[in-house]
């Protein structure tokens, strides 16, 4: 994981999302967090992340209006 602070890093765990009954936020942050334990290339890591935004955008967490939109923007700093 690169490093951009504790509260990105708080975003990115299941448990923080467990915290508040947010189902679809434990499910990404388990996907990042799987993303995250393998040992890709900078090339395959993105394109992994890309996918797992793809999929989150199509549920809509994208837009800043939506409560998920925290951990979006979060894996999406994690991206680049």
């Amino acid at each position: 994981m690169k490093n951009h602070g504790k509260l990105n890093a708080t975003l990115l765990t299941p448990a923080y999302w467990e915290k508040y009954h947010l189902s679809d936020g434990v499910d990404f942050a388990n996907q990042f967090q799987a993303i995250d334990a393998q040992d890709l290339g900078e090339n395959d890591r993105k394109q992994a992340l890309d996918e797992l935004l793809k999929k989150m955008a199509a549920q809509g967490y994208n837009n800043p209006a939506n409560s998920m939109y925290v951990l979006y923007s979060a894996i999406l700093v994690q991206r680049n």
